[in-house]
């Protein structure tokens, strides 16, 4: 069962009071982000996880799909890269050396 069913009759402040408690905060659009953005092992692990699936249970051989398998997986690890520069801005200063 979903143990988080929003209330939509909550107030604006609320909601954020609610999202903050669930979620916890983080700093303001354009401030420094001080959290780590990943842990290494558990990273490669989630990551091991979703390429697997992937090959196995989204495009297995013998379907249609097991011919756009590379497209996909592609796919997949051009969005990590941009998500990754996008948290992680060590990754731009790196890229421009």
């Amino acid at each position: 069962m979903n143990a988080h069913v929003h209330n939509h009759s909550l107030s604006p402040t609320a909601a954020i009071c609610e999202n903050l408690e669930y979620f916890g905060g983080g700093p303001a659009k354009g401030d420094p982000d001080p959290r780590a953005v990943w842990d290494e092992s558990e990273a490669l692990a989630g990551l091991d996880t979703i390429l697997d699936a992937i090959v196995e249970e989204v495009a297995p051989d013998g379907t249609q799909l097991a011919d756009e398998r590379e497209s996909l997986l592609w796919g997949f690890v051009n969005t990590l890269h941009m998500q990754t520069v996008r948290l992680d801005p060590r990754w731009t200063s790196f890229r421009r050396n």
